[in-house]
Order: structure tokens, then C-alpha cells, then sequence
């Protein structure tokens, strides 16, 4: 008989559902909001992917048409925000019509909080191509560690290695 152990961590269930309540949120008012001027505020949420590993997270963010001075990314704690703006392309012809607008531009941000602390000072960011790449490692404490197991006929006592 096969039994198939399934992990289960409780916290990082709770930390995708806030991450999913917080996506709702954000489309469900975006509407809703307006700039300082009454305008409404175009801002949206950036996409993105996140991959958890061993030594730490990766996040990885589309930005086509995006400058890397318009960028800016701040770690606080486990909370990662991407922040920035995606020039628009006006065309400066009063007559032109626009027949389709699909491509993104505007402000964007992005708030994401990672299941564990990350090591903010090894931090690595990389913009290339229009992909924002985010190398973000564990802290110590947080990676897993291999305990070897030593064959001894003596009992061994806390603290007495």
C-alpha cells in the first residue's frame, strides 16, 4: 500500500490567501479611485511570477517598454514593493484616431509579501530586455539544514556534541 505524505504549511496558505484577497481588492476598486486632481488613476497591478527555492525567491516581472530609472524596488521586512511608470506614446496629431489600445502604460505597483524573511543585504536585481528579474535568498535561518547523523555507542547529552 502507497501512502504519499503531503506537506501542508498553514502560513503560507494564509500568506497566498491574503496575497489573493489583496489582487481582489485591487481590481475590484481600482475604478474607484482618483488622483489628486479628481482624475482617475489609471494604475495597475503589476504582474508577476514568484518561485520559491531552497536558498530563496525568485520574482520575476514583465515591463515591455518600461525605463530602468523608472523602476524602484524597496524590501521591508518580507513585504516587496515594485514600483514605477511605463511611458505612453502619444501622438501628437489631433485627427489621429486610436483603433486599438491593448499595451500597458501608466503607473504601475506591486505589493508582495514573502512567506519568510529574505537576506535583505544580498538582495540582486537585474532589468533586461523588458523583464525584471529579482534574486531574492533566504535568511540563514530560514533554509533548510542537513543534520548528519554520527554512529556512537555513548548517549549523547544536549550542549555535548
Amino acid at each position: 500500500m502507497n501512502r504519499r505524505v503531503i506537506r501542508v504549511n498553514p502560513l503560507r496558505e494564509m500568506v497566498d490567501m491574503q496575497n489573493a484577497l489583496e489582487r481582489l481588492f485591487e481590481d475590484t476598486c481600482r475604478s474607484a479611485y482618483r488622483s489628486g486632481n479628481g482624475d482617475p488613476d489609471y494604475s495597475y497591478r503589476l504582474p508577476v511570477d514568484v518561485i520559491e527555492t531552497e536558498q530563496g525567491y525568485l520574482v520575476a516581472a514583465e515591463l515591455p517598454g518600461a525605463h530602468m530609472d523608472n523602476i524602484t524596488v524597496q524590501l521591508e521586512d518580507e513585504t516587496l514593493y515594485i514600483e514605477g511608470e511605463i511611458p505612453t506614446h502619444d501622438i501628437d496629431d489631433e485627427k489621429a484616431r486610436t483603433l486599438l489600445n491593448e499595451r500597458r502604460a501608466g503607473k504601475f505597483t506591486r505589493t508582495l509579501r514573502l512567506p519568510a524573511p529574505v537576506d535583505g543585504d544580498n538582495v540582486e536585481a537585474v532589468f533586461e530586455n523588458g523583464l525584471l528579474t529579482l534574486s531574492l535568498p533566504k535568511t540563514p535561518a530560514v533554509q533548510p539544514k542537513r543534520i548528519s547523523i554520527k554512529q556512537s555507542t555513548e548517549a549523547i547529552e544536549p550542549g555535548n556534541n
